[in-house]
């Protein structure tokens, strides 16, 4: 992934601003399971985030937990659009906790929100009783790259990855995928999708030149919102993340690389 730094920064700009002004429009509908919290991090920054319970939530058991990065502008309503469209539906039915944080503003999780990450899952681990101390990450769009940089940050915090349309942008990022050997790692775009395809296969390359195996699909007539994965249909993220712990396939145990056409 070699660009010259002006001219790749101003293409990942000008395609995040793509992907701020068409997620607008193509977010779900609001999900009124969630609940909407607000933690005060010890630098002063407020996050809110929706809160997503199982059904049959109990203080004193252990649940699996999803940490669900939105897209595009990263805000509220990016939050309520992206548990509409992936994560609350079938996390309510699989039992999983789900904690889908908005950004604060001007500090997206891709960029300096990351720094934000580290104290903000601190504070979940230490409010629930959090299958193996560790959290799945997932996001889409913008939430995709967010779930990336997460990852390669703070690499003993994740037993999966899942990126809808999503891949790390930044050279310095790239350039420690390295650090996600221990993390299984599922990534989906849309045949369509021409830019997140070009850098998810560059990714999937990356890292299979560093020996670690990835799930990849590449979904037939689908664009950036990828339908087939939508609403009713995201049973099919669900089952991918399902494969880590849970009872699902031993966490460092190979997945394999799919590319559908």
């Amino acid at each position: 992934m070699q660009a010259s730094g002006s001219k790749r920064t101003s293409i990942t700009r000008a395609l995040r601003t793509w992907v701020v002004l068409v997620f607008a429009v193509g977010v779900g509908l609001p999900v009124d399971a969630a609940e909407l919290k607000r933690v005060r991090l010890s630098d002063g920054t407020e996050i809110e985030y929706a809160l997503v319970l199982p059904a049959d939530f109990r203080d004193d058991k252990i649940y699996p937990a999803l940490l669900a990065f939105p897209g595009g502008r990263q805000n509220l309503e990016s939050v309520r659009g992206g548990l509409s469209r992936f994560w609350e539906r079938e996390a309510a039915k699989r039992g999983y906790i789900v904690f889908s944080p908005a950004a604060p503003t001007g500090k997206p999780f891709y960029e300096s929100g990351a720094d934000l990450i580290l104290e903000f899952l601190q504070r979940q681990l230490a409010a629930f009783k959090i299958e193996g101390g560790k959290f799945h990450v997932a996001g889409s769009s913008n939430g995709g790259v967010s779930a990336f940089v997460a990852a390669i940050r703070y690499p003993e915090l994740f037993h999966s990855l899942t990126a809808l349309a999503g891949f790390p942008v930044e050279q310095v990022d790239f350039d420690r995928l390295h650090r996600l050997q221990n993390i299984k790692i599922a990534m989906f775009v849309g045949d369509g999708d021409q830019y997140w395809k070009e850098g998810m296969e560059k990714t999937r390359e990356r890292l299979a030149s560093l020996g670690k195996q990835v799930y990849f699909e590449v979904i037939p007539r689908n664009g950036h919102f990828l339908p087939d994965l939508s609403f009713e249909n995201s049973a099919r993220i669900f089952e991918r993340i399902g494969l880590v712990g849970c009872g699902g396939v031993p966490l460092g145990a190979a997945t394999r690389t799919s590319t559908m056409k």
